[in-house]
């Protein structure tokens, strides 16, 4: 049992420190983890831009969705070490959610911050 995952083209990226890396791979990892275990997705999407000063990925799936303001405590450890992910490189990070509609996790993170060496 598989998620299908449409990664779309990513453009040309400057140099990434060591450990940006790591922390947008640990936000793609902990959403589609939160994907397969509790939208039942037929199917996901993640597109990376890159716009004057910044990077953003978006991941988005076809899901069940949830109420972001109703989450129980017992779920919100894997969105807020995501929130906390995104506080260490001085971005920002975006649930978009309900019932029915599926789920829309965005990061944007400025590129001064992801420039080998720029970590935090």
């Amino acid at each position: 049992q598989g998620l299908p995952v449409d990664l779309a083209p990513v453009p040309p990226l400057p140099a990434l420190s060591p450990s940006v890396k790591t922390c947008l791979f640990r936000i793609l990892q902990e959403a589609l983890s939160n994907v397969v275990a509790h939208a039942q997705a037929t199917a996901t999407t993640v597109v990376v831009e890159k716009s004057e000063g910044a990077l953003s990925m978006v991941i988005k799936d076809n899901g069940r969705g949830f109420d972001v303001q109703a989450v129980a405590p017992s779920r919100q450890l894997g969105l807020i070490g995501m929130r906390e992910i995104m506080h260490s490189l001085g971005g920002d990070l975006l649930i978009q959610s309900e019932p029915g509609r599926g789920t829309r996790v965005e990061v944007v993170v400025p590129l001064d911050e992801m420039e080998m060496g720029g970590s935090r």
